[in-house]
């Protein structure tokens, strides 16, 4: 392959998730991250805000169900960045990279996470410590989220727990898939929610 060819194969785009309140918004997130990993193996996303960041999380959930027949699992690493903008500030980012990971069991613990305080550093830094806590146990963290401001808190946390097992040799891999929860909606009915797992792979 001439470098030409091969420069052209291997250029990918960075997916800019917007926070759309089209209700197919995702779906369509969803089709172009998996158009993505089959042509480059890999996907990035940039999200500002709450609203954006559970847009990504909603659609890689989403493609996660899409690939799930083939026995693929796709994961997301996330991490902060600034964007600058027409006014020179440079709001908080988060960019993703969302790639296949092989599938392994272990035990797990559950948290449900409150969309209240999403905006408080002191409660997004709390959950990254339990998160921590239980990765250095070798036990796996599930985070269930109902709605984009438990999301965006959520994946704040993992940015940050990140940080905290790093010095001990250890990089986290986030799964996000939907979970169906049967009786413990309002009035007795189901709900749907968004659960990220958070395991530990060597670094």
């Amino acid at each position: 392959m001439n470098e030409e060819a091969k420069k052209e194969t291997d250029e990918s785009v960075t997916l800019k998730v917007k926070g759309s309140k089209e209700p197919d918004y995702p779906k369509r997130v969803a089709n172009a991250i998996c158009w993505q990993l089959r042509d480059h193996g890999v996907c990035q996303m940039r999200a500002v805000k709450d609203e954006a960041v559970a847009a990504s999380i909603k659609a890689i959930a989403m493609a996660n169900k899409k690939v799930e027949p083939a026995g693929v699992v796709l994961s997301f690493d996330a991490v902060f960045s600034s964007l600058e903008s027409s006014e020179g500030t440079s709001p908080t980012v988060l960019v993703f990279t969302v790639q296949e990971v092989v599938a392994q069991a272990g035990e797990k613990v559950e948290y449900k996470v409150s969309a209240k305080n999403h905006e408080d550093e002191k409660e997004v830094a709390k959950l990254a410590g339990a998160v921590a806590a239980m990765i250095r146990k070798n036990t796996n963290v599930v985070l269930r989220c109902v709605g984009p401001y438990a999301i965006y808190k959520s994946v704040r946390a993992i940015v940050i727990a990140k940080g905290f097992v790093f010095a001990n040799g250890i990089l986290l891999e986030s799964i996000p898939s939907w979970l169906t929860l049967h009786g413990e909606g309002k009035d007795g009915g189901d709900i749907s929610v968004l659960a990220i797992e958070v395991r530990s792979r060597k670094a």
